[in-house]
């Protein structure tokens, strides 16, 4: 009998140094504060800070940056591909090509440069991640979406659509490059 109650003591011992003396409520809290901490930092905070870094970025550095230090800076390895094909083919021809204005400040000139009411829509690695915000460029808002995805490591830019007049930079690229 005291062989029994001596085990029913000792196995009571470990079970509570097991909980640390906490109750079931008290140590179920605990692993749900455990498994919160480990589950890793969503990248949308990580996204829409690479967004803003990048407009800041580029308010500050627009009149001695060029378009060029942009797409190189910014742009995915696809983006860069795309645009450097369409620099390529209008080195071939006599007329206006295809840039008549800026995709990184959807406009020719800028002043007074800036983006607001930045939001992340949901993180897809595989097509690409869409972050919509206003431009204000020169007393004009424009609204725009910018794709991002994971490219060598990085989040980089990918696309710009002006949501505002409805223009496609990638997609009208890559027509453009069929004619």
């Amino acid at each position: 009998m005291m062989k029994k109650v001596l085990t029913i003591a000792v196995c009571s011992l470990l079970l509570m140094a097991g909980c640390k003396g906490k109750d079931q409520k008290t140590q179920d809290k605990d692993n749900a504060k455990t498994e919160q901490t480990s589950v890793p930092r969503p990248d949308n905070e990580a996204i829409a800070q690479m967004v803003k870094n990048m407009y800041e970025d580029i308010g500050k550095s627009i009149t001695n940056m060029t378009e060029t230090d942009f797409n190189e800076k910014y742009g995915s390895t696809d983006w860069k591909n795309t645009v450097k094909a369409v620099n390529e083919h209008d080195s071939k021809i006599d007329e206006m090509g295809f840039f008549e204005a800026d995709p990184w400040i959807m406009g020719q000139d800028a002043g007074d440069f800036s983006a607001s009411d930045i939001e992340v829509g949901e993180v897809d690695k595989q097509n690409g991640t869409p972050v919509t915000l206003n431009l204000h460029n020169m007393g004009s808002v424009t609204k725009v979406r910018v794709i991002v995805v994971m490219d060598k490591g990085e989040w980089k830019v990918d696309n710009l659509i002006d949501l505002t007049n409805d223009f496609d930079w990638k997609q009208s690229m890559k027509e453009y490059l069929k004619k």
